[in-house]
C-alpha cells in the first residue's frame, strides 16, 4: 500500500511543479513600472542688469509655472547702488532689491537698474548707447516713428509707434526670442545694456478700409508727401522715412495735425516750401 502511495506521488508531483511555475520566464521579467510624462508648461524668468555688470541675481531660472510665487533679488557689483525693479516697458515694480510677483503664464524679463558710485570723483560714469532694431513682418505690412538700429541710451525708456500699411492690421509686438511685449500699437520700451531687436507683427486683412493715402519720400527731390500719420505725431512719421534732417527741404502734408506736430519746423531745419 505504501508502493503505490509513493508512485501515486512521483506521479503528481511533476504537474505540481508545473503548475507552480506556471507563466514565469526569467528571460523576460515584468516591466518596471515606467515614469508619468510631465506635460506642465514650465516658463522663464531672466534678470538683467542696466548698466551691464552692475549686478547679479538669485531666483530667477526656466522652470516655474503660472500662477506661481515667485521671489528674486538682486546685489550690486563695481561701485554702483540699486536703484529699482523695472519690467520690459519700463515700468517701475519695486524700490527694494527683492522682488515677489505671481508669474504669467508667459516668459518674464525684469530689469535690475543700478547707477554709478564712484569712490573716486573722477571715475567716468559708463552708460552706453546701443543699437534697437525695429523689423516689420511681414516686411510690407507697415512703419514705425523710428529708424532701425537707432542709437539708445541704456536704461531710458523709447517710445514707439506702428503704422498700418492698407489692407494690413497690427497684432503685437515681440522680441527676437518671440515674446510679446504689447498688442497696441504704441510701446514703451525699456532698452537694456546690449543691442535689442524687436518686431511689429501684423496680419494681412483685407476687409480693412483702405487709408486715402500712403507717405512717400523722394531723395534725388528732397520732397516728402505725408497722408497717414496719427495727429501729434507728424515729426515721426517723417523720421521714419527721411535719414537725414537736412535732406527734407519740401513737404507735403495732407490731413489733421495738432499743435504738436508744428515741431517738425524746428527738426528740419532745411525746409523751403510746405503744403
Amino acid at each position: 500500500m505504501k508502493r503505490y502511495i509513493i508512485n501515486l506521488l512521483g506521479l503528481l508531483f511533476p504537474f505540481v511543479a508545473i503548475a507552480q511555475t506556471d507563466g514565469y520566464d526569467p528571460v523576460n521579467p515584468p516591466n518596471p513600472a515606467w515614469p508619468v510624462a510631465d506635460t506642465t508648461t514650465y516658463y522663464k524668468v531672466n534678470c538683467v542688469s542696466i548698466p551691464d555688470g552692475a549686478g547679479s541675481f538669485s531666483g530667477y531660472g526656466d522652470r516655474f509655472k503660472g500662477g506661481q510665487s515667485v521671489t528674486v533679488s538682486a546685489s550690486t557689483h563695481n561701485e554702483c547702488y540699486f536703484i529699482c525693479w523695472k519690467d520690459a516697458n519700463g515700468n517701475v515694480l519695486t524700490e527694494n532689491k527683492s522682488y515677489r510677483f505671481t508669474m504669467p503664464y508667459s516668459n518674464v524679463t525684469l530689469y535690475a537698474v543700478y547707477e554709478y558710485n564712484p569712490s573716486s570723483p573722477g571715475n567716468p560714469v559708463f552708460s552706453r548707447d546701443y543699437p534697437l532694431t525695429v523689423e516689420c513682418e511681414p516686411q510690407v505690412a507697415g512703419s514705425f516713428n523710428i529708424k532701425s538700429g537707432v542709437m539708445v541710451k541704456e536704461g531710458t525708456t523709447q517710445s514707439l509707434n506702428a503704422y498700418c500699411n492698407n489692407g494690413f492690421r497690427f497684432l503685437r509686438w515681440e522680441t527676437e526670442d518671440g515674446d510679446v511685449l504689447g498688442t497696441e500699437t504704441r510701446l514703451s520700451l525699456l532698452m537694456p545694456s546690449h543691442a535689442y531687436k524687436i518686431k511689429g507683427i501684423y496680419e494681412y486683412a483685407p476687409e480693412v478700409p483702405v487709408n486715402p493715402g500712403t507717405n512717400s519720400w523722394d531723395r534725388i527731390s528732397g520732397q516728402a508727401i505725408i497722408d497717414f500719420f496719427n495727429p501729434g505725431y507728424l515729426t515721426s512719421a517723417i523720421r521714419s522715412m527721411v535719414s537725414s534732417t537736412t535732406q527734407l527741404t519740401h513737404l507735403v502734408v495732407d490731413g489733421q495735425i495738432t499743435s504738436n506736430d508744428f515741431s517738425f519746423t524746428n527738426t528740419f531745419t532745411s525746409l523751403t516750401s510746405i503744403d
